[in-house]
C-alpha cells in the first residue's frame, strides 16, 4: 500500500491552483514564492509525472530530480481535468466546479474533458456559464501581457477549453521536442511573456503500459532531455517552473469493483461517475442513508466511503466549496486505498488501462516542483 495523505494539505502546503497564477504575478512585475523577478514565466505541465516517479527514476531524470524542490499537492480528485482548471483558474475545485472527469451538471451527466454530455443529442452547456471565473490567461493578458498555450497532444475539446484556458493563445504541436521549440521561440521574442506548455506522452504511456514499464521509462528519458534543452535554450530573464496534473498507481484488476455487477451496490443508486479511484456516488433522492451504509458495509476497511458534506467540512474541494458546486458532488465518495477502483460498469472501447490515479495517496497526489533557470 502507498503512503496515504491524511488530510487535506492546501493550508500548510503549496499546491498546483497557485503555480500558474503565480507566475502571471511573476511576469507583472510582482514577487511570488522566493521565485526571481522574471520577463518570461513558463509552466511546463508533464502530465501523469508525480513527485514520487521522479525520486525514484531520478537515475534517468538527473536534471529534473536535481533541480526539485518540496513537492507540491495537486487537487483532490487528483485527475486531468480538475488539476488543469486548477492550474488555469487559480483557485481548487470548491470555487471552479471541475470536480471530476464525470460529474452531474445541471442535473445530466457529464464528462469534462469532452465537454458533453452522456446522452446523445443533447446540446452541450455554455463553457462560461458551467465555469464563470476568469481563467489565469483572461487575467494575465488584461494586464497587456500574452499568454501562449503550447501542447504536444491534441488540445482539450472546444468547450473545455474555453472553461479553462480562454484569454490564451493556443500552438499546436507534434511532440515534446517541438513543444520545447515553440517555447523557447516564444521566449526569446521581446517584452514579457506568460507560457503554458503542455506534454500528455508520460500519461499516456503509464496509463497503456504502467509506471515503470519499458515504454514509460522512454518517455522519461525524452522528458529529461527536454528539460536539458530548455536550460540551454532559455534567455536568461526567464523561468521555467516543471510540474504535472497528479501521478500515478498501477492497478491489480483484482481490486476493480463494477458496482453494477454487485446487487447491494445497484441498489438505490442513481449513477456511479468521479473517477476510478476516487469514485462519485449519486443516489435516488429518497435512498442516500441507505445507499451509503449498503457501500460501507460492503467495503468495510478496504475504501474509504465518505459523505460529500464530510469532504467538504474537511476541505478536500478547497477551503470554500460554492452552492452550484455542492450539486456537483456525488452524495457520497469510493476513494481506493490500495491499488484498485470502482465503477459503474467496464469500459466498452478501448483497451483497460495498467495505471492510473485519483486518489489520495502520496504517489497520485504528490507533484514536481522542479525550477529552471538558465
Amino acid at each position: 500500500m502507498d503512503d496515504l495523505i491524511p488530510f487535506a494539505p492546501y493550508e500548510t502546503e503549496h499546491h498546483l491552483g497557485e503555480v500558474l497564477l503565480g507566475l502571471g504575478r511573476l511576469v507583472s512585475g510582482y514577487s511570488f514564492w522566493d521565485l526571481p523577478r522574471s520577463r518570461v514565466a513558463i509552466c511546463l505541465l508533464v502530465d501523469g509525472l508525480g513527485w514520487r516517479q521522479v525520486q525514484e527514476y531520478a537515475g534517468i531524470m538527473p536534471t529534473i530530480e536535481s533541480h526539485g524542490r518540496k513537492a507540491l499537492v495537486a487537487p483532490f480528485p487528483c485527475s486531468t481535468p480538475v488539476s488543469l482548471a486548477t492550474l488555469g483558474i487559480g483557485v481548487l475545485p470548491g470555487e471552479h466546479g471541475m470536480i471530476a472527469s464525470r460529474m452531474l451538471l445541471n442535473r445530466h451527466r457529464f464528462h469534462n474533458l469532452k465537454w458533453l454530455y452522456d446522452k446523445e443529442g443533447e446540446e452541450s452547456p455554455d463553457p462560461i456559464v458551467a465555469q464563470p471565473r476568469a481563467t489565469v490567461p483572461e487575467l494575465v493578458s488584461a494586464r497587456g501581457i500574452p499568454v501562449s498555450l503550447v501542447s504536444d497532444a491534441r488540445m482539450k475539446s472546444a468547450g473545455y477549453n474555453i472553461a479553462v484556458w480562454r484569454g490564451g493563445e493556443l500552438y499546436q504541436c507534434a511532440n515534446l521536442d517541438e513543444v520545447a521549440a515553440k517555447t523557447i521561440e516564444m521566449a526569446r521574442r521581446p517584452g514579457p511573456r506568460l507560457i503554458y506548455a503542455y506534454t500528455s506522452m508520460v500519461d499516456d504511456a503509464a496509463h497503456e503500459f504502467g509506471v515503470g514499464s519499458e515504454q514509460h521509462m522512454e518517455v522519461l528519458k525524452l522528458v529529461e532531455r527536454a528539460a536539458v534543452t530548455f536550460l540551454r535554450g532559455l534567455p536568461t530573464d526567464a523561468v521555467l517552473l516543471l510540474t504535472a496534473d497528479h501521478g500515478h498507481v498501477n492497478l491489480d484488476r483484482n481490486q476493480v469493483v463494477y458496482s453494477d455487477r454487485v446487487p447491494e451496490l445497484k441498489r438505490g443508486v442513481r449513477w456511479v461517475g468521479g473517477d476510478l479511484r476516487a469514485a462519485q456516488v449519486y443516489a435516488k433522492a429518497t435512498t442516500t442513508d441507505d445507499a451509503f451504509e449498503r457501500w460501507q458495509q460492503f467495503f468495510g476497511n478496504d475504501r474509504w466511503v465518505v459523505r460529500r458534506e464530510e469532504l467538504i467540512t474537511k476541505g478536500w474541494f478547497g477551503s470554500r466549496v460554492t452552492d452550484e458546486v455542492r450539486t456537483r458532488i456525488g452524495d457520497f465518495l469510493v476513494i481506493d486505498k490500495d491499488r484498485g477502483g470502482v465503477a459503474q460498469a467496464p469500459k466498452t472501447n478501448g483497451k483497460p488501462q495498467v495505471s492510473t490515479h485519483a486518489a489520495w495517496t502520496e504517489n497520485e497526489m504528490l507533484i514536481p516542483n522542479v525550477v529552471l533557470r538558465p
